[in-house]
């Protein structure tokens, strides 16, 4: 009789334990300002764990929620062309149906980076998981062409967007009639954003909303930063304008500053403070003229006291550049430690 209810005592402490560390195991992972739940739906891949959706928002900042104009007109009158020259009329019938098959597609370029055909085709493929059928075109200048057989895939890309191959962006726009890829320009993209070191107490959604939209419209949370498990940085997806220099800290009330680093970001003038190009190639540097040529110059031979001279600057910039703009605003990956290759001598 003592053995049996020693039995059951040990069969209900197991029980209490059981549920014991269930529970804590729950309220480990339940996010800050939340109740605790019960249980916790199981992980899916790392595009479900990014659970910080705004709905609508990248649809608004990039202009898909707006229908693109349909101004089709005539073309059958040309104008007299130059020399060397030949001109064809089209008419509005001819060009509703040369469009009509483009219409549900989509024209897409890595953004700082050079990708193949064989490579886009395949990341996109993954990304996006059509229903139906799904072309990619190459039309050159690093730009493809994305057709869709059915719309309810090309409205799902536009939807769940911002997109990203790597920590590169994927720049996406509608397809438009008369696109050339030689002279097409995109004036915004999206990147992810950090704050490094961010209290925790900033962490509140409404907080960290009105800080990223300091930057530029805010399209998207990282999940580690919604559930509050991560720490050492706040992790924001923004819209940030090409045109405009990238801010490298917010002043927050009236004495904290606060640090910005951003991802994915291969080329950033550290000079003017843009994305896509360096600090050597910067169109907004003031480059003085080359000093003209003198006698000395068509004569190496003959040296005067002329050549220990002061030269003339080659650039001039705001002396307070190098201070804004730096490294530290790139978030770099840490590179794996080369794996020693162990060289086994011949048995003799």
């Amino acid at each position: 009789m003592s053995e049996l209810s020693e039995r059951e005592r040990s069969l209900e402490e197991d029980d209490i334990l059981t549920r014991s560390t269930k529970k804590y195991k729950d309220h480990h992972h339940t996010p800050l300002g939340t109740a605790e739940t019960p249980s916790s739906p199981p992980l899916g891949s790392y595009r479900d764990r990014l659970v910080g959706a705004i709905p609508g928002a990248y649809e608004q900042a990039f202009g898909f929620d707006s229908p693109m104009q349909e101004d089709v007109e005539s073309d059958e009158e040309v104008e007299t062309p130059g020399a060397g020259c030949v001109a064809i009329g089209l008419t509005r019938e001819e060009k509703l149906r040369i469009r009509a098959p483009w219409a549900s597609s989509l024209i897409v370029k890595t953004f700082g980076r050079n990708v193949g055909f064989m490579y886009i085709s395949t990341k996109t493929r993954s990304l996006w998981n059509p229903v139906g059928r799904m072309d990619c075109i190459d039309i050159g200048h690093d730009y493809f062409l994305i057709k869709f057989e059915l719309q309810t895939d090309l409205d799902n890309v536009l939807k769940g967007g911002p997109w990203f191959v790597g920590p590169h962006f994927l720049a996406i726009r509608q397809w438009e009639p008369d696109f050339r890829p030689s002279s097409a320009t995109f004036s915004s993209v999206a990147v992810w954003v950090r704050f490094p070191e961010l209290p925790l107490e900033y962490y509140e959604p409404s907080i960290l909303k009105k800080m990223g939209n300091a930057i530029g419209p805010v399209l998207r949370f990282d999940s580690h930063t919604v559930n509050g498990v991560r720490g050492r940085y706040a992790r924001l997806c923004i819209q940030v304008n090409l045109d405009k220099p990238l801010p490298q800290s917010i002043l927050i009330g009236q004495g904290r500053v606060q640090a910005i680093q951003y991802e994915g970001i291969n080329q950033l003038c550290f000079s003017c403070g843009r994305i896509g190009h360096r600090k050597e190639n910067c169109p907004f540097v003031i480059r003085a003229p080359s000093p003209p040529k003198t006698a000395n110059d068509e004569n190496p031979e003959s040296t005067t006291a002329q050549t220990h001279t002061d030269t003339t600057p080659t650039e001039t910039t705001h002396a307070s550049s190098e201070e804004l703009f730096g490294q530290w605003m790139m978030v770099t990956r840490r590179k794996k430690p080369a794996t020693p290759k162990h060289v086994t001598s011949a048995s003799q």
